[in-house]
């Protein structure tokens, strides 16, 4: 199977990481990421489901798994307590939010109108990590109360501050 070869440690773990961030399965995240990998989509499953219960025997996490088990935990009975600890929910650089982040907003948020949100679309560096610039489009429909204030003018870089440096 030449599709077992062309697959690294690092690609697999690639591959559990974004299913994690993008909350999609490993055969879509191998689908859409790995093309190569379709024939093994099976395989690889497997490879990374016996890994995960490893990490389950031993009681350890990885980033990830932190990611998920928030989302868990934010989803559950004990979810509202959490939600209450919090009058009010700011996020910085949101171009940088991947879909489980974003589905951590929408949970910690609820119905309430007590989410900022700033980003930049043109400044998004994460994709590998799953980060997806729709968040940002997808905000103001999400939350429908929600206000758009743009910065047009960029305070970091005026013409003093170019002319110094």
């Amino acid at each position: 199977m030449g599709c077992i070869q062309s697959v690294s440690i690092a690609d697999l773990l690639q591959m559990r990481s974004l299913s994690v961030n993008l909350l999609e399965d490993i055969p879509a995240v191998i689908a859409r990421f790995f093309p190569e990998a379709v024939l093994c989509a099976d395989y690889f499953t497997n490879i990374l489901k016996k890994h995960q219960q490893a990490k389950d025997e031993r009681q350890l996490f990885d980033y990830d798994d932190i990611l998920k088990n928030w989302l868990d935990l934010l989803k559950s009975k004990d979810g509202s307590l959490i939600k209450q600890a919090y009058d009010y929910v700011m996020v910085d650089e949101f171009q940088d939010t991947n879909t489980i982040q974003y589905a951590w907003l929408r949970v910690l948020a609820g119905n309430r109108d007590n989410l900022m949100v700033v980003g930049d679309d043109d400044q998004s560096i994460y994709g590998w990590r799953g980060a997806k610039i729709e968040n940002i489009q997808q905000f103001t429909k999400d939350f429908s109360n929600a206000s758009t204030v743009r910065l047009e003018q960029n305070y970091r870089s005026t013409s003093n501050i170019l002319t110094a440096a």
